[in-house]
């Protein structure tokens, strides 16, 4: 597909791809916040949610793609349990930390890395 946009892109003018470009970035999914696939854990329920997560939107389940409707979850001060990946898990603290300090109280930290010296750790 990039090659496609790359040769569409030289056969246009200026003034056409810039055109072609607004057009294909109003297509997308822009909230200003990153979005998570996850599991919501309620009591015994389990339920797979798409999380966005920004400033504008605390962390918020996104309802309905095609409309862009959204549901708040939590704001940045109030716990929620989720299963998801590794990484994601981490990339999630991580941001959530950050906006908590920037929207909530900026002298407190809700997230620390753990830090190890161990020879294990370092695969010494």
């Amino acid at each position: 597909m990039l090659t496609n946009v790359f040769l569409l892109s030289l056969q246009l003018t200026g003034l056409q791809a810039k055109v072609h470009y607004l057009r294909y970035l109003s297509e997308l999914r822009l909230y200003g916040g990153r979005e998570f696939i996850s599991i919501l854990l309620q009591g015994e329920k389990q339920t797979e949610v798409t999380l966005l997560v920004g400033p504008r939107y605390g962390i918020s389940h996104v309802i309905n793609l095609r409309t862009n409707l959204v549901a708040l979850l939590a704001d940045f001060s109030h716990p929620i349990t989720l299963i998801m990946e590794a990484s994601d898990a981490m990339n999630l603290a991580c941001l959530t930390a950050g906006y908590y300090r920037l929207l909530v109280d900026s002298r407190r930290s809700i997230f620390s890395m753990p830090y190890s010296n161990s020879a294990e750790d370092t695969g010494e």
